[in-house]
């Protein structure tokens, strides 16, 4: 199936001059084959699978743990932005205290490239942020999801019912 595609690809892209033999086919397929059966997984991969994973599939397994990392983010996020604000001040000032106009350019280049930084730090503080509040929906969603579920409400029911016997005994009992 695959190479009545591929033939009918290159038949329609390239003409007859370049079709598939058998031996290239052949070739193809073992090369393919031991690329898949004999992969090794870099760390760079495995964190690209996981952020495609978490893309496609926008519901956590434990929103728990997604909860504190998500607040962990944003916090060092939040220091990230208050940190590079504070080089910045920093730099601004030594620019003012340059001596010289080579100073001076070097203090202005610095000066910049930490107002790059301070823009990069917040644009990463509001993309940790918007992730903490979808993840806060998620949750919200989840919990408005079970208080509609039938069982949950008929089991609510069960529990209210047992409550109002138990202060009727209680209140029964106190009487007596």
């Amino acid at each position: 199936e695959d190479v009545t595609k591929y033939v009918g690809h290159l038949k329609n892209e390239r003409g007859t001059h370049a079709l598939l033999t058998k031996k290239k086919a052949k070739k193809l397929s073992k090369k393919q084959d031991e690329l898949v059966n004999n992969y090794t997984y870099t760390k760079e991969d495995i964190e690209m699978l996981v952020k495609e994973k978490k893309k496609r599939n926008k519901k956590s397994a434990n929103i728990g743990l997604e909860k504190t990392r998500m607040a962990i983010t944003v916090r060092a996020a939040e220091d990230a932005v208050k940190e590079v604000e504070r080089q910045l001040v920093d730099a601004e000032v030594a620019r003012m205290e340059a001596d010289s106009e080579a100073n001076e350019m070097v203090a202005d280049e610095n000066v910049m490239e930490l107002k790059k930084a301070l823009e990069e730090a917040n644009n990463n503080l509001l993309e940790a942020k918007a992730e903490q509040n979808g993840i806060i929906k998620e949750d919200e969603e989840r919990s408005n999801k079970l208080k509609q579920n039938s069982k949950i409400q008929n089991w609510d029911k069960v529990n209210k019912r047992a409550k109002m016997a138990n202060q009727s005994a209680d209140f029964a009992a106190f009487k007596e």
